[in-house]
């Protein structure tokens, strides 16, 4: 299929399309959501992150601002379906609790692919620095 026509658009437009798992990391979206010197806390989105690659943007922020930026904490607030209303509370790290989850997300995961979703497959975590 020749990819520069509208029935390739048309396509891709129906469908959610992502990067190989092997892809380089890919930021989607960078918000700054709280500042107040010399504290501030970003909003990273982003595809196939991973660790290392949100310590090089902390660390080119710092360059560009002639600083140092130094991560106090990272909280993932999605991954892929899953948000934080999907994550489980110390108290619920049992086998039951576990096994309850499980159930729920296969729920969940057979009914919206029934139906078409929002899920990007994007990571959001935030930063707070």
């Amino acid at each position: 299929m020749d990819m520069n026509n509208q029935e390739a658009y048309e396509l891709a437009a129906k469908v959610k399309l992502r990067p190989d798992w092997k892809s380089p990391s890919i930021m989607i979206g960078l918000r700054l959501l709280h500042f107040q010197p010399p504290h501030f806390t970003l909003e990273v989105q982003c595809l196939n992150e991973t660790q290392q690659y949100l310590c090089r943007i902390l660390h080119e922020v710092g360059l560009e601002l002639c600083s140092t930026a130094v991560c106090k904490g990272v909280r993932r607030t999605r991954d892929g379906p899953f948000t934080v209303q999907h994550a489980l509370t110390r108290r619920h790290w049992t086998a039951p609790g576990v096994i309850q989850a499980i159930q729920q997300s296969r729920k969940a995961r057979k009914s919206k692919s029934t139906q078409p979703g929002e899920d990007t497959g994007t990571a959001r975590r935030r930063q707070e620095i």
